[in-house]
Formats: C-alpha cells, sequence, structure tokens
C-alpha cells in the first residue's frame, strides 16, 4: 500500500501530465509540494496553492483581512454576480435601458410626481417581502420603462445586490422565440429562457405587453403562441415581485390574453398601479426647441 505523501505526489504527477495541474511552492506547513488547478484550455490557474499532504491552503491575496474589508468584498462579489445576471438574463432592445434611475427620471408635473413617488413604493413594499405585482400603463413615452428599470436598481442596491432582477421586453421576446422556430439551438434556449429564468428572478420588468397587437387591437386576435408564452410566466410569477408596463387598458389586454393571464397578472396589484395619463412624451422633450 503506498505511503500517504507517495500517493498524493503520484496524483499530482498524474493531473500534471493531464494538464489539469501544475507544481508550485513547498507548504509552509509541512515542506510537501503544493498543487494549483489549471484550465487545460488557457492554461490560467483556477485555484489558489494547496497541499495535499496536510490540507494547508494559501489565501488569496485580494482576501479581506478585517471585517470592514470582508463586508465590502462580499458587496463587490454581490454587484459583479447580480450586474452580470442582469445584462446576461434580460432581452432588450436597447441597452440604454439599463442607465435608467431614479436619480436620473426628471420630474416637471404633478402627474410625473406621483409616478416617481408609486414606483418607490412598490421597491418600499418589495423590500418589506411583500409580493407585489405593479402595472405602469399608459401612453408610449411617458417614462414607464424608465420608472420600471429604476425600480430593479432600487431593489438591487437596497439589498446589497442580494437579488437578482431581469428586464424583459415581451415584443422582443416573442420574436426572438419565434426566429427559433427555424434554429433550433437558439429555440431551446429561449424556451429554456423563459420556462427557467423568468420565473426564478427575484424581480422581473415585463415591459410592453400587448405591444405585439400593434394599433389594431380592436381586431387583434393573439396567437396560442403568443398566449402559451404569457401563460407561462404570469402562471411562473403568481408569488414573486413582477412589474408590467404596457400601453393597453385591461380591457384591451384581457381581449388580448384572456382572462387567466389578466387574473394572475394583477393578483398583488393593490396600490400599485400607476396610470400615466397627461405626461409629455420623455422621448420628444429633446427635440423641443
Amino acid at each position: 500500500m503506498l505511503e500517504k505523501s507517495t500517493m498524493q505526489e503520484a496524483v499530482g504527477s498524474i493531473f500534471t501530465r493531464l494538464g489539469k495541474m501544475r507544481q508550485c511552492d513547498d507548504c509552509p506547513i509541512c515542506g510537501e509540494p503544493m498543487y494549483v488547478f489549471v484550465n487545460p484550455e488557457t492554461g490560467k490557474d483556477r485555484s489558489m496553492p494547496a497541499c495535499m499532504a496536510c490540507g494547508h491552503k494559501e489565501a488569496r491575496k485580494d482576501a479581506p483581512t478585517n471585517e470592514s474589508e470582508s463586508i465590502n468584498w462580499q458587496l463587490k462579489a454581490n454587484k459583479s454576480d447580480a450586474l452580470g445576471y442582469m445584462r446576461h438574463s434580460s432581452v432588450i432592445t436597447d441597452p440604454d435601458v439599463y442607465n435608467k434611475k431614479f436619480s436620473n427620471f426628471i420630474t416637471r408635473t404633478k402627474e410625473q410626481e406621483e409616478a416617481k413617488a408609486v414606483a418607490k413604493r412598490v421597491v418600499d413594499d418589495m423590500m418589506t417581502g411583500e409580493t407585489v405585482h405593479a402595472i405602469f400603463t399608459g401612453p408610449t413615452g411617458t417614462g414607464k420603462s424608465h420608472l420600471a428599470m429604476a425600480c430593479l436598481w432600487e431593489v438591487l442596491e437596497r439589498s446589497w445586490f442580494k437579488q437578482h432582477v431581469m428586464f424583459v421586453d415581451f415584443r422582443e421576446l416573442l420574436t426572438k422565440t419565434k426566429q427559433g422556430f427555424h434554429d433550433d439551438a437558439a429555440f431551446k434556449q429561449y424556451s429554456q429562457f423563459v420556462a427557467d429564468e423568468i420565473q426564478k428572478a427575484d424581480v422581473v420588468v415585463i415591459d410592453d405587453l400587448g405591444s405585439e397587437a400593434g394599433d389594431d387591437v380592436g381586431s387583434y386576435q393573439s396567437s396560442q403562441y403568443n398566449m402559451d408564452v404569457a401563460t407561462r410566466i404570469f402562471q411562473g410569477r403568481a408569488n414573486k415581485n413582477t412589474i408590467v408596463t404596457t400601453n393597453r387598458s385591461g380591457k384591451e389586454l384581457k381581449k388580448i390574453y384572456g382572462s387567466r393571464v389578466i387574473s394572475r397578472m394583477s393578483a398583488h396589484t393593490q396600490n400599485h398601479v400607476m396610470l400615466f395619463e397627461g405626461m409629455p412624451d420623455h422621448r420628444l422633450e429633446g427635440m423641443k426647441a
């Protein structure tokens, strides 16, 4: 039977030959060689040096050394994870949406101030643990998407980036999934996305719901596929925080998606519905002389 040190050397030697480990410095505790796991494709280290004989492992050079550093280090790690999740999982048409925050939502009218207050109350209630289904409805360009994205940023910051959030342009999601009908890989990716990520995230914005109907909502009949996607989303979000923005009235949404979808969407909307009426189109303000 091999002695422990001999066995460790044999294991290290095998993994080194396979390109999955490399030998580095001797262990400061027992003097045996330490090893580092290596990415065989890039050749870069994947771990800190560790000793197979006594179990000693070198600490990361950037590891925190006191409580204050530990908190900052954890916040940095949380932030990196949360922002990576948001940008990877979200479905958007314009990356500028990520720049929308409460701090740059300009309020020039009483209606805009009220809308901002409702959006902040939505976040306040979410942070208490209450399940919130918020609906921001009104004409195009009045700031619904801006405030919805601002809510996501506020949730991230107030949770110390421990929550996962995502922003989903509903029309773009439908477009991408339909493109996937001719691309098995894309279809599988987005089908899984709809069934999994949207349902798992802590807070989700479903932006521009009903926009696929265009201007002819009076005679528009949603396809079975569109209704199935909407049903899966709101069924999966039944007890999770969700913000919906739409240009449609409740009556129009019911006509497009049916009563069941709308019932699930509005289950937790008490005091969380904002009608964006009488507000200027934000997109035109910069064009005025």
